[in-house]
């Protein structure tokens, strides 16, 4: 696979997750931030294929599995998993839920880990992306 068609099909990818995650009315997501090893390999980091594909939605409430809201983000996540197999590859899409207190804290380790990741904060459509890249993560935790 070319340089270029991995870039493409990160690209398509990207788009598919911001469709899904950004613009929920149900969630009303703050804001979204793709992480993980998906977002690390795409930016120069020396790693195999990911396994998945890291999501974290920060709220203005959390949600748990009792919530109907929650329910929308797994068939969000759910769409996101059929949608890219359709190009002959699938990969699961994991997400986790934060409020925006919680994204503030700094003891929080999950949003230590994802912050020492590289990774996406997703905006409303291509170019308002914010992205940030770091090569060398410290070691996951989890």
């Amino acid at each position: 696979m070319t340089v270029e068609t991995q870039q493409s099909d990160f690209d398509r990818e990207l788009e598919i997750l911001r469709s899904e995650f950004v613009h929920m009315s149900l969630t009303r997501p703050h804001f979204v931030v793709i992480f993980g090893s998906w977002v690390s390999c795409h930016h120069g980091a020396a790693y195999g294929p990911p396994n998945d594909i890291d999501v974290l939605i920060v709220t203005e409430a959390r949600c748990t599995g009792l919530d109907a809201s929650f329910h929308v983000l797994v068939e969000h996540a759910e769409s996101c998993e059929d949608r890219i197999s359709q190009s002959g590859k699938w990969i699961p899409v994991n997400f986790t839920v934060r409020t925006l207190r919680e994204w503030m804290d700094p003891e929080d380790p999950l949003l230590g880990d994802v912050r020492s990741w590289s990774h996406i904060v997703l905006g409303n459509k291509p170019g308002e992306d914010l992205v940030f890249v770091n090569p060398r993560p410290r070691a996951n935790r989890h």
